[in-house]
C-alpha cells in the first residue's frame, strides 16, 4: 500500500481501492484522507451534520454522481486536479454557500446543483456546457461568470433562480444554444447581450425574467422561438441586429413595458408574436412582413391597444 489507500474501515470512513465509498462522521471540517482518487456515489449522501467545510486532497479525481446529494455542507475547497463532478452531485444541498470550480471542469451535469438554494455566486473559468436543470432552483444565486468557451447551456439549466440579477454578458463567448427554459423565472435578471454565434433562443428561454429591461440580439441569430420573452414585463427595449428568419408564437407576449418595436431586419413573425403589449405604440416593419399577413391571417399585435401608428419601409 506504498503512497496509497487501499482498504481501510474506521468510524468515520469506508474506503476500498482508493475510492470513499462512505463517510459516516460528524466532524464540521472534513479533510478527504491522501491517496483517494474518487469519491463515490452517495458517499456523503444524507449525512445530517452541518459539514462546515470539506477539504479535498490533492490527488481527487472524481465526484461521483449523488455524491453529496442531500447533505448539510456548507462549502467544500476542490483541488485543481479534479477532473469530473457527476450528475447530482451537490442535489439539494441547501446550506451549500461557497464552491470553486476548477479549471479542469468542462462540463457541469445535469442537476448538479438543484436546489442549493444558499449558493450566492459562481464562477465557470472553463465550463463549455451546462446541463439540464444544473443550477435550476438556487435561489440565491445572484452572480454568475460564465466562460469565453461557454457553447450550451441546456433545459432549465438556470430555472427559477429569481435573485440572478447581474448583466449576462455572453458578447465573446462561443456560445451557440440556449435551450427551453434555460434562465424561465430568473424574476431579477435585467439586461443580457448574446454573442454572434448563437442561432437560435428555443422556447420559454428567459420567460418571465420580470424585470429585464434590454436585450440586444446580435448577427447571426435566426429564430426565437414559442413565449421566449413571454412575460417579462418591463422590457422596453429590443435591439434586432442583422436579419432575423423567424419570430415565433406569442414570443414577446405580455411585454407591458414595450412602447417602440424596429422589425425592418424581421423576415417571418407569427401570430401573436406581441400579443398584450399594452403600451406597445409605434412599430416599424419591412414589405415582406407585410406580404406575409397578405397570404395568411396573422394578428401579430393582438391586444396591444395603445397601438397608433405602423410605418412600413418599402424597399427600391
Amino acid at each position: 500500500m506504498e503512497n496509497s489507500v487501499k482498504n481501510l474501515m474506521n468510524e468515520d470512513f469506508v474506503i476500498s481501492n482508493n475510492v470513499l465509498i462512505k463517510y459516516n462522521g460528524e466532524d464540521e471540517i472534513v479533510e478527504i484522507p491522501k491517496g483517494i482518487r474518487e469519491i463515490a456515489e452517495k458517499a456523503f449522501s444524507n449525512n445530517e451534520t452541518i459539514i462546515e467545510t470539506v477539504i479535498c486532497n490533492e490527488e481527487l479525481e472524481i465526484i461521483h454522481n449523488k455524491a453529496f446529494m442531500n447533505s448539510k455542507i456548507r462549502s467544500i475547497s476542490l483541488n485543481d486536479g479534479l477532473k469530473s463532478i457527476g450528475e447530482r452531485a451537490f442535489y439539494n444541498c441547501e446550506f451549500l454557500k461557497s464552491i470553486n470550480i476548477p479549471e479542469n471542469i468542462s462540463i457541469i451535469h445535469e442537476s448538479t446543483f438543484y436546489n442549493c438554494s444558499s449558493l450566492s455566486q459562481i464562477s465557470l473559468p472553463k465550463v463549455v456546457e451546462i446541463s439540464d436543470y444544473a443550477f435550476a432552483f438556487c435561489d440565491n444565486l445572484y452572480e454568475i461568470i460564465f466562460s469565453k468557451e461557454i457553447s450550451s447551456i441546456f433545459k432549465f439549466a438556470f430555472y427559477g433562480c429569481k435573485n440572478l440579477s447581474r448583466l449576462i454578458n455572453f458578447s465573446e463567448s462561443s456560445l451557440n444554444l440556449i435551450d427551453e427554459s434555460a434562465f424561465e423565472g430568473c424574476e431579477n435578471l435585467y439586461e443580457v447581450i448574446f454573442p454572434e454565434t448563437i442561432k437560435v433562443i428555443e422556447k420559454r428561454a428567459f420567460a418571465r425574467c420580470l424585470y429585464l429591461y434590454m436585450i440586444e440580439f446580435k448577427k447571426g441569430l435566426e429564430r426565437i422561438c414559442t413565449k421566449a420573452f413571454s412575460e417579462c414585463f418591463n422590457l422596453n427595449n429590443i435591439i434586432f441586429k442583422g436579419n432575423i428568419e423567424h419570430i415565433e408564437y406569442e414570443a414577446f407576449e405580455k411585454c407591458f413595458k414595450l412602447e417602440y418595436l424596429d422589425l425592418f431586419n424581421i423576415n417571418y413573425i407569427e401570430d401573436c408574436v406581441f400579443s398584450e403589449c399594452i403600451n406597445l405604440k409605434e412599430v416599424n416593419l419591412n414589405e415582406k412582413i407585410l406580404n406575409s399577413f397578405a397570404k395568411k391571417v396573422i394578428r401579430p399585435f393582438t391586444d396591444c391597444n395603445s397601438l397608433k401608428k405602423i410605418i412600413v419601409n418599402i424597399e427600391n
